[in-house]
């Protein structure tokens, strides 16, 4: 039998890169809370998505893309004001969270643009919307299909 030593702030650091590399701990770090979708009339193709999420853990998370079953394509954008002065969707690659900080998908802010729908789902209905993380992982949410903002 062999036995391996080794000091403790060796140790520490063994296990933290086992912990920071186990697969969900990204989307185990972030809380994802007030999602919805505004509802649309059914000859709709697309719709927008709000929600605001927290980061609760040590290290940074970022969001690297976004799907749903009910859509062909989910783009996150963000809205800025161009030269002329008219506020314009602008489109954002990834959205990075750190520690502690809350970044709101608001009416008016960054959004969730949802395209492509086969059929645009009812007021009241809850779809499953899904954030793909840098390093393979996703975090998955129900969002409440609304026709106003809570």
């Amino acid at each position: 039998m062999r036995v391996l030593f080794c000091n403790v702030p060796t140790l520490k650091r063994l296990l933290a890169i086992v912990v920071l590399s186990a697969p969900g701990l990204a989307a185990a770090q972030l809380q994802l809370t007030d999602a919805w979708v505004r509802a649309v009339p059914p000859v709709s193709s697309g719709t927008a998505g709000y929600f605001v999420l927290q980061n609760n853990g040590t290290e940074p998370v970022t969001v690297t893309g976004v799907s749903a079953s009910f859509a062909h394509h989910v783009m996150m954008h963000s809205m800025a004001r161009n030269d002329d002065g008219l506020r314009q969707m602008q489109h954002v690659d990834d959205v990075t969270v750190a520690p502690g900080e809350k970044i709101a998908f608001v009416p008016g802010g960054m959004h969730l643009m949802i395209m492509g729908m086969d059929a645009a789902p009812s007021p009241g209905e809850r779809v499953e919307i899904c954030l793909q993380l840098k390093g393979g992982d996703q975090l998955c949410h129900d969002f409440e299909v609304r026709r106003e903002q809570p």
